[in-house]
């Protein structure tokens, strides 16, 4: 089960046990219902853009903007070093 997978079940869950909740109580109960302890790294990322994207569903709120994958970014060409080296020589 991926960490997206387990939020939307705890999310259902929230949302089936309190279906009467306003915008504003949903996010204090969903907040109380965090499941992965710290609130931190790629669990807790995952957990805030599912909430988001639920609450936008539910309550018509904006949905949350796309989530950057966790890939880091395109190495630099030869070029694009050996520019950045030159400026970082003048910036002395």
């Amino acid at each position: 089960m991926s960490w997206r997978d387990h939020c939307k079940k705890v999310i259902e869950a929230v949302f089936n046990a309190h279906p009467a909740l306003s915008h504003t109580e949903a996010r204090k109960v969903l907040r109380a219902a965090y499941p992965f302890g710290d609130r931190a790294c790629w669990p807790y990322k995952v957990w805030c853009h599912e909430v988001r994207r639920q609450l936008a569903a539910r309550y018509g709120t904006l949905p949350p903007p796309p989530m950057r994958s966790r890939s880091k970014r395109a190495p630099l060409s030869h070029e694009q070093q050996l520019e950045r080296a030159q400026l970082d020589l003048f910036a002395l």
